[in-house]
Formats: structure tokens, C-alpha cells, sequence
């Protein structure tokens, strides 16, 4: 009797601690279907997430979606640091699997997370309206309009990011005061609109900053910083 006890004992132990394992490995998140995710998107303060590569989201999105695919970890990763935790987040792809996992994943993080059930296929069969890419042609800047800004006298930042792009957004107003602060010439590359002068930056991630002086350039980096980390070569 007492060796049956043990052994039952022991065979609990191992479901507890497989039960622990899992329980570590997944996190919390709601599951909500087009109707209440559109409605969800209406409230103040949320962050819509879309984690399809770019070509889907290019092809059309969600109104006001910032993107980060999935299947480039080391790039959902940096952008999702970039990410808001005070704020809900919508995450949502193309039929619901990765969207799923991306959810997961940010949950363990600490997001507030709804993951949308049956992605833009079924925000699409249920007639919602879905925003295309925006190439606007003034956005694009031409390699001599570049040139020109740069080569002048004094400092040049130059951004490159887009509207889409968490780490982006989160740099923008950081950027704005240190432009107007430190009075210094500024010009934006929005990288779909201007892809190949990305090519030429060096980098493949946005956001990327370059500061220049009298047309060299001084300082580069890719990603978010701190206010010091530029405003230090500006003497």
C-alpha cells in the first residue's frame, strides 16, 4: 500500500512539474473575432500590431497597423521592444497562426494582448475596409535633393523609417526636439518610398540616423537612443 502511495506521489510530481514547464512557456491573451477586434480598435490608446512580412502588408492592412514579421525573430524582437506596455496591443496576420504566436510571445512580455481570430482573411470575407501601402510620389527624395541638403554648411540629420515602424514612431518626437532644440537642418528618407537610398545607408533595419557636418558625416546609428548619444557631437 504505502509503495502504490509513492508511486502515485511520484507520478504527480512529474505531471506538476510538466504542468509548470508549459504554464512558464505560454501567457495570457484574448481572443477576439473581426467584429469585436474593429470595435476594439476604435478605443483610444490602443497599438495594432500586423506580423506579416512586408510584401502582405504592402498589399493592404489595417488602418493605423505597425508591422513586424514574425518570421524574422531578430527583427520582431527589436521592434516589439519598441512597443508600449502601458497600451493595449491588436496583433493580427493573414489567417490567425502567426498572430497567435506572436501574441504569446508578447504576453509573456507583459502586453496587454487580443490576438484577432482568422486574420485578414476574415476581416476580408466580412466586407471591413483595409488600407493600402501609401508611396505618396512627394515623398520620394532624389540621391542629388539628398546631396544638396547634406553638403551644406552646418548639421544634417538625415532619418530614414517608416509610418509603420514601432521603433520609428517611438524615435519620432525624440528626433523633433532635438532638431528644434539644437536648430539643425533635418531631413526625412520614408524608406518605401525611397527603398534604393536605403540600400545605400549601410544598414537593413530602420530606423537608421546619420548626422553629418559640412557634408561629412559624423554619426550613425541604427535603432532607438537616448537624446545624449547625438546631441553629444553637436558642438
Amino acid at each position: 500500500m504505502k509503495l502504490k502511495v509513492f508511486k502515485i506521489g511520484i507520478v504527480l510530481g512529474i505531471l506538476a512539474f510538466f504542468s509548470l514547464n508549459i504554464t512558464a512557456q505560454t501567457a495570457s491573451y484574448m481572443d477576439y473575432d473581426v467584429g469585436r477586434f474593429s470595435k476594439m480598435m476604435g478605443q483610444p490608446n490602443v497599438q495594432i500590431l500586423d506580423v506579416r512580412t512586408a510584401g502582405e502588408f504592402n498589399s493592404g492592412h489595417l488602418a493605423g497597423a505597425m508591422q513586424a514579421d514574425w518570421t524574422k525573430q531578430k527583427e520582431f524582437e527589436l521592434r516589439a521592444s519598441s512597443l508600449d506596455k502601458s497600451k493595449p496591443i491588436l496583433v493580427y496576420c493573414q489567417a490567425g497562426g502567426r498572430s497567435a504566436a506572436a501574441s504569446n510571445y508578447l504576453a509573456t512580455k507583459g502586453f496587454k494582448v487580443t490576438n484577432m481570430i482568422g486574420g485578414m482573411n476574415a476581416w476580408s470575407q466580412a466586407s471591413l475596409p483595409i488600407e493600402g501601402a501609401k508611396n505618396d510620389p512627394k515623398n520620394v527624395v532624389t540621391k542629388a535633393q539628398m546631396k544638396a541638403q547634406i553638403n551644406q554648411k552646418g548639421y544634417c540629420l538625415v532619418d530614414y523609417g517608416a509610418t509603420w515602424c514601432p521603433p520609428c514612431r517611438k524615435m519620432k518626437p525624440v528626433v523633433a526636439d532635438i532638431v528644434k532644440k539644437n536648430k539643425i537642418r533635418f531631413l526625412y528618407i520614408d524608406v518605401p518610398s525611397n527603398q534604393a537610398l536605403f540600400n545605400e545607408s549601410g544598414y537593413d533595419a530602420m530606423p537608421v540616423f546619420k548626422l553629418y557636418k559640412d557634408g561629412k558625416e559624423i554619426w550613425s546609428h541604427q535603432g532607438t537612443f537616448e537624446s545624449k548619444e547625438l546631441t553629444q557631437h553637436l558642438k
